[in-house]
């Protein structure tokens, strides 16, 4: 719709947040690690990168669950 100049405002609800810009980094793995990355990777018809960002969200998510049920 854009594309073709007609206004998409309805599509938008004004109710997300903006996220902060992506910043990069640098990481050596060793080949094994890669080959297990990738072999991952494609049992679950994912790419490496998606592997590596969802397995290093996991650490902190646990590291605070695991926090929280500490203190009860």
């Amino acid at each position: 719709m854009a594309m073709s100049g007609k206004d998409i405002s309805p599509c938008f609800s004004n109710k997300g947040q903006m996220k902060p810009p992506v910043q990069r980094v640098n990481a050596n793995f060793t080949v094994d690690m890669f080959q297990e990355l990738d072999d991952f990777a494609r049992e679950l018809n994912i790419s490496r990168q998606v592997v590596i960002k969802s397995s290093l969200r996991q650490v902190p998510d646990q590291h605070r669950l695991a926090k929280k049920t500490r203190v009860r």
